[in-house]
C-alpha cells in the first residue's frame, strides 16, 4: 500500500477520525471530488489532488512525490510543502494542516508557525489522533521549519 492509500485508510477508518481531521481543516478526498477553479491559475500540472482545507486551497501529490499546496486565489498559488507525503504530514501535525498563509504572506506565516502552539489548543483526543498518525507513518519532526520550507522553495522548479 502506498502512502496516499495508507493516509486515506487512516483518515477514513471510522467516521469519528474523518470528522476530527475535517474539523482540523484537512479533508482527504478522491480526485473526482475537486471542482475546477474558474479564472484562476490552473492546478499543478500532472499532480493528483488528495486533500483540501475545505476552503480555498487544496493539496496535490506530484509525480516526483512532492506535495504542493495550491491556493488559486493567492499571489503565489503553488507552494511546495514536502518532498514527499510523509514530510508534508510531519509539518502538518506540528503547525496545522491549514498552510494557506504561505501563499499569501510567506514571512508572516513562518513567524506564526513558530509562535502558534496550535496543537496545544486541540482536545486530548485530537492530539492523540495526531500522535497515532505520526506513529503510523513514522513521522520525523521538522527541526527547522523556515529553513526546510526555504530549501524546498529554492530546490523546486516553478510549478505550472
Amino acid at each position: 500500500m502506498d502512502d496516499l492509500e495508507k493516509l486515506r485508510a487512516f483518515v477514513n477508518r471510522d467516521p469519528g477520525t474523518a470528522s476530527a481531521f475535517s474539523a482540523m481543516g484537512f479533508l482527504v478526498l478522491g480526485p473526482d471530488q475537486f471542482d475546477p477553479w474558474v479564472d484562476c491559475p490552473p492546478p499543478p500540472a500532472g499532480g493528483t489532488p488528495f486533500a483540501s482545507t475545505g476552503g480555498e486551497s487544496d493539496y496535490y501529490l506530484m509525480p516526483d512525490g512532492s506535495v504542493v499546496l495550491y491556493v488559486p486565489l493567492a499571489d503565489s498559488p503553488y507552494v511546495v510543502v514536502g518532498r514527499d507525503l510523509r514530510e508534508f504530514l510531519a509539518l502538518a501535525v506540528e503547525v496545522s494542516f491549514v498552510l494557506d498563509g504561505l501563499a499569501d504572506d510567506w514571512e508572516r506565516e513562518l513567524v506564526e508557525m513558530q509562535e502558534q502552539p496550535w496543537r496545544e489548543d486541540l482536545e486530548a483526543g485530537d492530539r492523540a489522533l495526531l500522535d497515532d498518525l505520526s506513529d503510523a507513518f513514522d513521522l520525523q519532526p521538522w527541526t527547522d521549519i523556515p529553513g526546510r520550507l526555504a530549501e524546498l522553495r529554492a530546490a523546486t522548479p516553478p510549478v505550472p
